[in-house]
């Protein structure tokens, strides 16, 4: 199997020339010198992969030794699950935009450690949070936490208003005809005028958007605790030892 980096270039101009290198649980598996990358444009590098049973990690590395000045530098390094479930974003051409204008300066005010630049910094910052959730979600029944993990796989860009592409809905089933990933989301550019997006404080889903994670989270077969055993008298899901975790909350 091969996988592939995208790296894009979000200067006013051409990066150089840098090197990169894969790594594959941690231990070095290629490198290269990759050729400039003009302001604006996107660079694709492979790494053919013979799949191996059991959790895997991959990271990709841009510019290890920081030989290019840049204004974001935590960005350039990339480790994902190999056996991830993959995740399909469509997000409309205004809202990407906004996100590539006003990320950078929105983490650099409040202090977000990530130094996000872009839409799908955004977008990977979403991803790691949903992660360390599965990672950090153990329980007496769950030692291990839950064993899922995902990886974003797609962004589409769209015209304004175009979501759907093909029915659904232009959130849930941006478009129905996509067989390429596990679960998918679509971003419309109407979600920008109502200031959900609000630039001006860290519990912002301009930083982390919970919602969007617990609507994914539905596609992973998880409904919401206010719709378990909707035929009882009240909402009867027991924790660890046994007591309710909803005592008082009758339907």
């Amino acid at each position: 199997m091969t996988f592939t980096a995208h790296v894009r270039s979000r200067g006013t101009s051409a990066t150089g020339n840098f090197a990169f290198k894969w790594y594959v649980d941690g231990v070095e598996a290629n490198s290269g010198i990759a050729t400039s990358i003009a302001a604006g444009y996107e660079a694709t590098y492979d790494l053919s992969y013979t799949w191996q049973q059991g959790h895997h990690v991959i990271s990709f590395f841009a510019d290890p030794a920081n030989a290019i000045t840049e204004k974001s530098e935590q960005n350039n390094l990339r480790t994902e699950h190999i056996d991830a479930l993959l995740i399909g974003f469509w997000v409309e051409r205004s809202v990407y935009n906004f996100f590539d204008t006003n990320q950078y300066s929105y983490a650099q005010r409040l202090g977000i450690a990530d130094e996000a630049n872009s839409w799908e910094d955004w977008a990977q910052r979403q991803v790691d949070k949903w992660n360390k959730m599965f990672e950090a979600a153990i329980f007496t029944s769950t030692p291990q936490g839950c064993i899922d993990r995902v990886r974003l796989d797609r962004v589409v860009i769209v015209n304004d208003n175009t979501l759907p592409l093909n029915g659904g809905l232009p959130t849930n089933h941006p478009d129905t005809r996509d067989k390429t990933v596990d679960v998918m989301w679509g971003f419309e550019k109407d979600i920008l005028s109502s200031g959900f997006y609000n630039t001006t404080f860290s519990s912002s889903p301009f930083n982390l958007e919970p919602g969007l994670i617990h609507e994914l989270n539905h596609a992973r077969y998880l409904v919401d605790s206010y719709a378990l055993n909707i035929h009882g008298k009240h909402i009867g899901v027991l924790d660890d030892n046994g007591n309710r975790i909803y005592p008082n909350t009758i339907l």
